[in-house]
């Protein structure tokens, strides 16, 4: 391979990257779980979680939401956990 093969390889194989990992490192999947159907719905971050949550009419605050992790806790009739990344 030459030197413009391998550039043109790590070039392409860093936006692949770039668009899979996380927006930072704190970023965590987050799992909702519907108190009555037990839905499952995954989101990849908290603030795609916060959006779903205002879409369906819920005052929603990312603060509580993070507050509300892993407790068992209800939030808006969801259970939140978060979910290990690979």
């Amino acid at each position: 391979m030459t030197l413009a093969e391998i550039a043109l390889m790590l070039k392409r194989d860093r936006v692949n990257f770039n668009k899979e990992k996380p927006l930072s490192s704190w970023s965590k999947s987050v799992l909702l779980i519907d108190v009555l159907s037990k839905e499952e719905l995954l989101f990849e971050s908290l603030g795609q979680c916060i959006n779903f949550l205002k879409s369906k009419g819920f005052s929603a605050s990312q603060t509580t939401l993070a507050k509300r992790l892993n407790t068992d806790l209800s939030y808006k009739g969801y259970i939140c956990k978060t979910v290990n990344n690979k």
